[in-house]
């Protein structure tokens, strides 16, 4: 599978996220240190963002579908 979050680590604005056509569909999830779910949303187009009001810290986004399970740690600074 395709998978490209950038930038990392994040200064501001927010993450784009970019993933190959067996992916649409898929739903993310992104968490925060203390495994709370901060963003949800499903994967609608090969190049999407995500935006969420982030705190400086390390976050987990999960990318999931019937195919694929993939995680990936974000840093915000």
């Amino acid at each position: 599978e395709t998978i490209k979050i950038y930038p990392n680590p994040l200064q501001f604005g927010n993450w784009n996220l970019e993933v190959g056509n067996d992916l649409i569909g898929a739903n993310v999830e992104v968490f925060d240190a203390e495994g709370r779910l901060v963003y949800k949303s499903e994967i609608k187009k090969l190049k999407s963002e995500i935006g969420f009001e982030a705190a400086s810290g390390i976050y987990m986004i999960h990318i999931r579908s019937s195919k694929v399970n993939v995680s990936h740690k974000l840093i915000k600074l």
